[in-house]
């Protein structure tokens, strides 16, 4: 694979399965330039990212940057072209860079806060600006020359929004430092995880939280850090416990030893359950959105089908009562390994290029 290419990426200021995909599109592709429109220095380096080039100018901050880029649409990225071929790992506005060559995007899902999850986060002002978001948004869409998409989900999206067929559905894959194989087993503890970042009401921790309270059994301790934590920690009930961000490797252990792993957001894909899956713990997962196409419900996880307290409790309840093979649902998660991975976006990347 050509050395020409180099990867954009909307921000790194947290350690997300977005941000993670960004390393292993480097790592597919042969590249050490990376660009974002602004990160924190010490999240590229946990991410092993070192000299990563910010364009998006000053005043980005890990609380301010996602609605600065909506109030200030980030035009830096499509100043000046980039020399050679690009990908662009996009959430928000990663795939509005110009490149001189040929410019693929690995899609994660279109804005949400524009596209599909306008309703979730509407207001007078981001319905103000919107119509002329989605139209500078589809413009910079349709200069790309190809599209991937994670799953059928966001595919759809890409379809729906930009008018553009993907090239290819290319799962993101999952870090090696989840996989138990080779490690001795470890006991699980009679706790429940939840990890992510925690921006409401996009994440659902509150919902989760509300669960918990008629569930005083049961301990729930939540990896993580974000907006809303100070909020939400300040009227949790006992039985949940707050870690703050914690490391890759922290993270696997808390996988390895938790009873279940809950998940109830609509995510577009969604990390966290193929991470903890990979470590061999069952999920809990809302019905929608990337969870229905990695979770099997029975064999690696149970669904819950409405946003409420008592939907996810019962689920809770039907997922501690089950008995499950840990060994077998870390087997399953294989199909998301690095090297499959890679394999497809190099494969998507030559024919492009060709």
């Amino acid at each position: 694979m050509s050395s020409s290419w180099s990867i954009s990426h909307d921000f790194f200021f947290q350690l997300g399965g977005a941000e993670r995909v960004s390393t292993h599109l480097a790592s597919a592709v042969g590249t050490d330039d990376v660009f974002a429109i602004a990160g924190d220095p010490a999240v590229e380096a946990q991410l092993g990212l070192r000299g990563t080039r910010h364009v998006g100018g000053r005043g980005y901050t890990a609380r301010n940057y996602r609605m600065r880029s909506l109030a200030r649409p980030v035009l830096d990225l499509a100043r000046r072209p980039v020399p050679g071929n690009v990908i662009s790992s996009s959430y928000a506005f990663a795939h509005h860079v110009r490149a001189e060559g040929t410019h693929l995007v690995y899609c994660h899902s279109p804005l949400r806060q524009i596209w599909s999850g306008s309703a979730m986060y509407g207001g007078r002002a981001l319905a103000a600006v919107a119509p002329t978001l989605r139209a500078l948004d589809r413009a910079a869409a349709r200069r790309a020359d190809g599209y991937i998409a994670t799953n059928q989900v966001v595919a759809g999206r890409i379809r729906r929004f930009y008018g553009v067929e993907p090239l290819a559905i290319v799962p993101p894959p999952v870090d090696e430092a989840f996989t138990r194989e080779g490690l001795p087993a470890v006991e699980r503890r009679a706790e429940i995880v939840w990890a992510g970042r925690i921006v409401e009401p996009y994440k659902q921790l509150g919902l989760l939280l509300d669960a918990m309270r008629d569930l005083p059994d049961i301990a729930l301790v939540v990896a993580g850090d974000g907006r809303d934590r100070a909020r939400l920690e300040a009227t949790a009930p006992a039985n949940v416990r707050f870690l703050g961000a914690v490391d890759t490797t922290a993270l696997a252990d808390l996988y390895a030893r938790a009873a279940l792993v809950v998940f109830p957001s609509e995510d577009d894909f969604g990390m966290v359950p193929i991470e903890a899956m990979t470590s061999g713990a069952p999920i809990v997962a809302y019905r929608g959105g990337g969870a229905v196409e990695t979770v099997t419900d029975g064999y690696s996880g149970v669904f819950f089908d409405e946003h409420t307290p008592e939907s996810l409790r019962t689920a809770i309840r039907r997922a501690l009562r089950l008995r499950w093979d840990h060994e077998a649902i870390s087997a399953d998660a294989a199909r998301w390994s690095a090297d499959a991975f890679a394999h497809r976006v190099r494969t998507v990347a030559a024919e492009l290029v060709s």
